[in-house]
């Protein structure tokens, strides 16, 4: 009986042991990281945390990109638009709390919050106004917010496949999961293993990124995937959206729609029919007028896309 007992429980154990080892790795390395890893912009402190702005190019106007919710690392994400744009513009990468360098935060995720700390974060990191807001998926909202509270700060927006207000009409609020498994991946060190071995959790392309770009993502992820500020984030974002239905983008403020054809059909499939192109257009005081701009790829529009992104931009601003 006692050998029977020791063969069914040593493999648990040994199992609860490994997992164990690796969380405590993943603890370890995390911290190092933290203590050791210079950020490769500028920490701006706003009195309850610090958050990272990257700033590449030094001429023409200033462009300010506004990450997705829940990027580990904006600044690598971006780097091959950034790359490009930084020829003819003065490119900003702004970390919101819980992504890239910046700390994590129990202040609430609300638009107003969430703006005032872009605001902040840009004047203290030598940033200054007007700005051509470039921002990807959920930051759509934040722009729109943005540009209704503090128009004269904004110059143009240009939409990467953005959110919309509109679709709290074509969902109800998603019930947040008792146990999210990507941070449980990412506590428990699995996602830091995978990297460590040259996998590519993050699914970025090859062709986009040195192998070098990729590892050190994989790094980020297994240090800021869904953490506690990032689920904040998500929690809120129903309200975020809600507060910003049927709002319209300044008169007269030059906005363009850059949209993934992926998310069109998607948006079509999984959202009760939603016409894509329609909700992002209402946004503009007259939508005939909307520029809007359809590029094959995934969500992720600018991973191959950006010469097309940078045409458009100065289509825009023109």
């Amino acid at each position: 009986m006692r050998k029977r007992i020791i063969f069914i429980f040593l493999p648990v154990l040994i199992l609860v042991a490994l997992v164990g080892g690796l969380a405590a790795w993943n603890a370890i390395a995390t911290a190092s990281e933290k203590s050791h890893d210079a950020p490769p912009g500028t920490m701006v402190d706003l009195g309850y945390g610090r958050m990272h702005v990257y700033t590449a190019g030094t001429g023409g106007p200033s462009l300010v990109i506004l990450p997705g919710w829940g990027d580990p690392c904006p600044t690598l994400d971006f780097k091959p638009l950034v790359d490009t744009l930084s020829r003819d513009y003065r490119v900003s990468v702004v970390d919101y709390f819980g992504y890239g360098w910046s700390d994590g935060t129990l202040v609430p995720r609300t638009n107003a919050n969430i703006v005032r700390e872009v605001r902040a974060a840009l004047a203290g990191a030598g940033v200054e106004p007007p700005y051509i807001l470039v921002p990807h998926s959920l930051s759509g909202i934040y722009a729109l917010y943005y540009a209704e509270r503090y128009p004269s700060e904004v110059r143009a927006v240009i939409n990467l496949d953005s959110s919309v207000p509109e679709t709290n009409r074509y969902m109800a609020p998603q019930k947040e999961p008792a146990i999210d498994v990507r941070a449980l991946l990412r506590g428990t060190g699995v996602i830091r293993l995978a990297a460590a071995l040259g996998a590519n959790p993050g699914g970025f392309p090859d062709g986009r990124y040195s192998k070098a770009d990729i590892a050190a993502i994989g790094r980020m992820m297994a240090r800021n995937l869904d953490n506690p500020t990032v689920l904040a984030e998500s929690a809120a974002i129903y309200a975020n959206r809600g507060e910003l239905v049927g709002a319209r983008y300044p008169a007269g403020m030059p906005v363009a729609m850059v949209l993934a054809d992926s998310s069109i059909e998607a948006s079509r499939l999984q959202l009760g029919g939603m016409d894509w192109v329609a909700v992002h257009k209402a946004q503009v005081d007259d939508p005939s007028r909307a520029q809007v701009y359809v590029l094959h790829g995934s969500h992720n529009i600018y991973w191959d896309n950006a010469a097309e992104i940078a045409r458009i931009i100065a289509e825009t601003l023109r």
